[in-house]
């Protein structure tokens, strides 16, 4: 005698287990008919496809979902005003594509600059980028241009307002990065009652295949790099740490023969 399949696995009254979303959490577990499901992305990934919420319905003499489980993907740029939250590279915890332009807008409240925190960065080397801009608009002062595994600690903006912009090109991609940034520290106070207590800039970094000469960062301090042989500094100009606590240019990178073969990559 032949039975119908889903007469045999549900019982007639029940959907088939959806499972959880990838990046994504699951919020309860009936399968009755008329009974719904709810999912949520972890933070930092966005729905791209599905539904928050799904039900069980009959349809056409079938018991089934009445939508898609929802798809949780870093997303490629965006407005954030959250106070506090992260960032991803598109397509983590995988490797991000090729050929991306992906420009994230942070705001927060007028008088609370903002801080990014870097817990893991790893691009190619001179040719996948993250720009980061002090102000709302790829016009803003640039902060610094990052690639490779080198990257500052922490970040903070002198305005309500941070610009990201990650490019990278059409070879070669790597795992990207997690970022976090928050305008208000866990106990209430703005990020600016904390960095007004501080006399000096942050750590500007190390160019990937090159040194840094000099550790003071006061107001005023002058640091410069070198690199390593076969390597040429892109600038050869000295950071200065102005009054403001940021330092006058962005951190140089150590350019080999690879950079100037970039278009037979």
């Amino acid at each position: 005698m032949f039975l119908n399949p889903i007469y045999t696995a549900f019982r007639h009254n029940e959907c088939p287990d959806p499972g959880v979303p990838v990046n994504g959490k699951r919020f309860g577990d009936s399968l009755q008919l008329g009974s719904s499901i709810s999912f949520l992305c972890d933070e930092g990934f966005l729905g791209t496809q599905g539904s928050e919420t799904i039900t069980c319905i009959l349809k056409e003499g079938s018991v089934v979902w009445n939508s898609a489980v929802l798809r949780c993907e870093a997303p490629c740029g965006g407005h954030l005003t959250s106070p506090s939250g992260t960032i991803l590279s598109p397509g983590w915890p995988g490797f991000y594509k090729d050929a991306l332009s992906c420009a994230w807008v942070i705001e927060a409240q007028p008088g609370y600059p903002i801080k990014i925190t870097f817990d893991r960065f790893k691009t190619e080397v001179n040719y996948d980028t993250l720009e980061v801009r002090d102000g709302r608009t790829y016009s803003a002062p640039l902060i610094g241009v990052y690639h490779g595994t080198q990257v500052p600690q922490f970040l903070i903006s002198t305005s309500n307002y941070l610009y990201l912009l990650f490019s990278t090109d059409k070879s070669h991609s790597d795992i990207g990065f997690q970022l976090r940034y928050e305008s208000e520290s866990r106990c209430g106070r703005s990020i600016s009652a904390i960095t007004l207590q501080s006399d000096h800039c942050l750590d500007p970094g190390i160019p990937v295949n090159g040194q840094r000469h000099g550790n003071d960062f006061y107001v005023g301090a002058l640091v410069t790099f070198s690199c390593d042989s076969g390597y040429t500094l892109s600038d050869g100009e000295p950071l200065e740490c102005e009054p403001n606590f940021q330092w006058s240019r962005a951190l140089p990178s150590c350019e080999g023969e690879a950079h100037h073969e970039g278009a037979l990559k």
